[in-house]
C-alpha cells in the first residue's frame, strides 16, 4: 500500500473541505479521510436542520420572521413545551 501524504481525521464538512483544498495544491497527493461513521452520518449531515438562515440578499421577501415561521411549527413547539412542563411537574412531585 502506498503511504498517505496527508491523513485527515473527520469526514464531516470541514474534513472533506480540507481534503479538497489539499488536492488543489497538488492533485498528485495521496490523501486519506478517516471517519468513525458513514459519510452521510457525519455531524455536518446530521445537523442540517441547524444550518439555516434568512438571506434577504437572495430573496427580497425573506426575513428573520419568515425564517422562524418556515422552520418552527408552533403546534409542535407548544406540545413539546407543555410536555416538558408535565414531565418536570411529575419528577418534582407537584
Amino acid at each position: 500500500m502506498k503511504p498517505f501524504d496527508i491523513v485527515i481525521v473527520g469526514g464531516g464538512g470541514a474534513g472533506l473541505y480540507a481534503a479538497m483544498e489539499a488536492m488543489k495544491t497538488n492533485p498528485a497527493l495521496n490523501i486519506a479521510v478517516l471517519s468513525k461513521v458513514y459519510p452521510n452520518r457525519s455531524h455536518t449531515s446530521a445537523a442540517q436542520g441547524g444550518a439555516n438562515a434568512a438571506l434577504a440578499n437572495k430573496a427580497k421577501d425573506d426575513s428573520v420572521e419568515m425564517h422562524i415561521f418556515d422552520t418552527i411549527n408552533k403546534e409542535i413547539l407548544d406540545r413539546a413545551v407543555n410536555k416538558s412542563k408535565t414531565d418536570i411537574a411529575d419528577r418534582s412531585g407537584s
